[in-house]
């Protein structure tokens, strides 16, 4: 009994370490961040940190193996909705779904612009989790979406929407802020929907349009 106790409290506790340093990561990057910091927020002390998490590149890289695993399995839920719907129709359930998904777990997204976004030229710990995560995102939107692309207009197509997703989700602040609204509020999250819908839905329906099987690259001579 006492051994089953002991191990959710470690459990408890580890939770509670993951969810104290996503808060501080969401806003503080990962240079600036500090452990003292995390463990202020968690209100517990540092050295407890240490325990669980002997540097601070271990815990950022298990947050960011969180946060992946944790929008990759969404993401899937989204897809399997909007597989079974028109595409115009399955795309407005996969931003509404995206979009309630920012509100609901904001730092998600604060941290992938915070510090991935933003650190172009260093390599941050759990970044394979983040590419490997956009990857498969990637490859199950082409096909919940129906669109049976050529490689680069897959990539540019999903990698703009992405973009545009990151910035109305990850820097919601800065983007509210210019348009006079509440970053927290609905009318916001409203608008960031509308406006994602009316950009690539047009877009969507080019691609499909054109449609067709990838083509045939040549043999190389």
């Amino acid at each position: 009994m006492g051994g089953k106790t002991k191990k959710k409290q470690a459990k408890d506790t580890r939770a509670n370490i993951l969810h104290a340093a996503r808060l501080a990561f969401a806003r503080h990057s990962y240079n600036a961040a500090s452990i003292r910091m995390i463990a202020a927020q968690g209100g517990f002390g540092h050295a407890i940190i240490g325990y669980y998490f002997p540097t601070k590149a271990e815990l950022f890289a298990a947050v960011a193996a969180d946060i992946c695993a944790e929008l990759y399995a969404a993401s899937v839920q989204w897809m399997r909705r909007a597989r079974r719907l028109p595409p115009a129709e399955g795309l407005a359930a996969y931003i509404r779904r995206l979009v309630d998904f920012g509100r609901e777990k904001p730092w998600i997204f604060q941290i992938i612009m915070l510090n991935f976004a933003e650190n172009r030229d260093a390599i941050l710990p759990g970044q394979e989790h983040l590419l490997e995560t956009i990857e498969k995102i990637r490859n199950d939107f082409v096909v919940a979406m129906g669109l049976e692309l050529r490689r680069d207009e897959a990539r540019r197509f999903t990698d703009s929407f992405n973009a545009m997703a990151l910035y109305f989700l990850g820097s919601r602040e800065s983007a509210a802020w210019l348009l006079g609204m509440n970053p927290a509020g609905g009318r916001y999250a409203q608008w960031v929907q509308d406006t994602m819908l009316a950009l690539f839905l047009p877009a969507m329906g080019q691609l499909l349009e054109r449609g067709g099987p990838p083509r045939e690259q040549p043999a190389q001579k």
